[in-house]
């Protein structure tokens, strides 16, 4: 499951993979706005997006134990 949590009031925070066998986090970045679009597939791809000075865009990140 994809998650933001620590969200401030403008919905910024961090975006998480959280596996719901282990309840385990792991980071996939900071900064990141609540709205993000997942998708399906062979390898597994997160859009979303970040507000941080220069880092600041559209990105994107295969999700863990993608191929």
């Amino acid at each position: 499951m994809i998650s933001p949590v620590e969200l401030d009031v403008d919905e910024i925070g961090v975006l998480v993979v959280v596996d719901l066998a282990t309840g385990s986090e792991q980071r996939i970045d900071t900064k990141v706005h609540s709205e993000w679009h997942a998708e399906a597939g062979e390898a597994p791809v997160v859009n979303y997006v970040v507000v941080d000075g220069e880092r600041s865009g559209v990105w994107r990140a295969r999700l863990p134990g993608a191929p």
